[in-house]
């Protein structure tokens, strides 16, 4: 799980959120996705601001693996009620589809 260009309280909650499930949540800067994540994320979460910026870079991540982007709208705009569940959704389907044994599938 990556997230870029998220405020420190959000990298907090996804992170302890991640914890609980044992799933990584890295936090980049948008200038580190042009050097390309070792292994593929199972999303990336951005502020819409930081997509608006550089939408190829976002875009070509998503395309070549799977992974799934979350844009998120300003966080002062989102409840963090709203934040939490969906952190742990996402969250939720990352252990479920990396777990040992796991035997979902991502659609497309």
């Amino acid at each position: 799980m990556l997230l870029v260009g998220c405020s420190e309280g959000l990298v907090a909650m996804w992170r302890e959120a991640g914890g609980r499930l044992s799933v990584a949540v890295q936090e980049w800067e948008p200038g580190t996705l042009r050097t390309g994540a070792l292994r593929r994320p199972f999303a990336v979460v951005v502020m819409d601001d930081r997509y608006r910026a550089e939408p190829t870079a976002f875009d070509a991540l998503t395309r070549e693996g799977p992974t799934s982007l979350v844009r998120l709208e300003d966080g002062d705009l989102i409840r963090q009620e709203d934040q939490q569940l969906l952190a742990e959704a996402v969250l939720q389907a990352a252990y479920e589809m990396t777990a040992p044994g796991a035997t979902a599938s991502l659609p497309g």
